[in-house]
């Protein structure tokens, strides 16, 4: 097995960016790993990769726009 690269970043329209990393294995079918991170996480310990695509993303308006996101009171779950 190999260590994980990273295969793919995506960014969502919240500001989350969304990494897949891929595990070449031997004879086997790949296995991606998947994680994200939020607007505003510190991401100093990750790839230089990660932290532009996440630099790039994370503009002030959205690092405000997230803040507001996670400000509002959660909607009631219906019964």
């Amino acid at each position: 097995m190999t260590e994980p690269t990273i295969n793919l970043i995506e960014t969502h329209a919240t500001g989350v960016v969304m990494i897949r990393y891929v595990v070449k294995e031997d004879g086997k079918d790949d296995e991606y790993i998947r994680s994200s991170f939020e607007p505003g996480q510190d991401v100093s310990d990750q790839p230089q990769e990660i932290q532009d695509a996440c630099a790039a993303a994370w503009t002030p308006e959205v690092l405000a726009s997230w803040q507001q996101r996670l400000n509002q009171p959660a909607a009631p779950l219906e019964p």
